[in-house]
C-alpha cells in the first residue's frame, strides 16, 4: 500500500512541476483572430475596450526573479489616437537576497483613457517590441457583482 502511495504523490508531483515550468499555452476562445506577428521576439497582450477605456494585460518574460517591472502608458498630443505603452524593467538581483536564475513572467496590466481606434506601440527599456494583440471581451476586474435583491 506504502508504494502505491508513493508512486501517485510523485506522479502527482511531477504533473504540477511540469505546469508550473512549461506553463501550456490556454486556447482562448473569441471570434476575433489575433494579430500575429512573425517576429519571435513578439509580446502577446490581450485588449480590451469599453465606453472610452482601453485595457492592455500580458507578461513579459525576464532572465530570473529578481526584476521590477513599471508599466505607463503615454499618449502623442499631436496624434490622439496613437498610444505608447512603456514597460521599464530593473535588474535587483544584487539587491536580493534569494533569486531564482530560471525565466520569470511578470503580469502587467495598463489602463487609459482613448478613442476606439487606436495604435499601439510598445516600448520595453526604451525598445519597440513587436505586439501579437488579442481582441478580448471587457471583463471588471472587481469581477462580476451579483445583485441579489431583484
Amino acid at each position: 500500500m506504502g508504494k502505491w502511495v508513493i508512486f501517485f504523490s510523485v506522479l502527482i508531483a511531477g504533473a504540477s512541476l511540469w505546469f508550473i515550468l512549461l506553463r501550456p499555452s490556454m486556447e482562448t476562445s473569441g471570434d476575433v483572430p489575433a494579430a500575429v506577428s512573425s517576429d519571435p521576439r513578439a509580446l502577446t497582450i490581450t485588449h480590451a475596450f469599453k465606453d472610452g477605456v482601453h485595457r492592455y494585460d500580458g507578461a513579459i518574460r525576464l532572465p530570473h526573479s529578481c526584476y521590477d517591472v513599471e508599466g505607463d502608458v503615454t499618449h502623442d498630443p499631436r496624434d490622439p489616437s496613437r498610444l505608447t505603452l512603456v514597460l521599464q524593467t530593473k535588474d535587483r538581483m544584487l539587491e536580493q537576497n534569494l533569486c531564482v536564475k530560471i525565466l520569470t513572467r511578470y503580469p502587467f496590466e495598463l489602463v487609459t483613457d482613448a478613442p476606439q481606434e487606436v495604435t499601439t506601440i510598445l516600448l520595453v527599456d526604451g525598445v519597440n517590441i513587436p505586439i501579437n494583440l488579442i481582441e478580448t471581451e471587457w471583463v471588471n476586474p472587481r469581477g462580476t457583482i451579483l445583485n441579489l435583491e431583484n
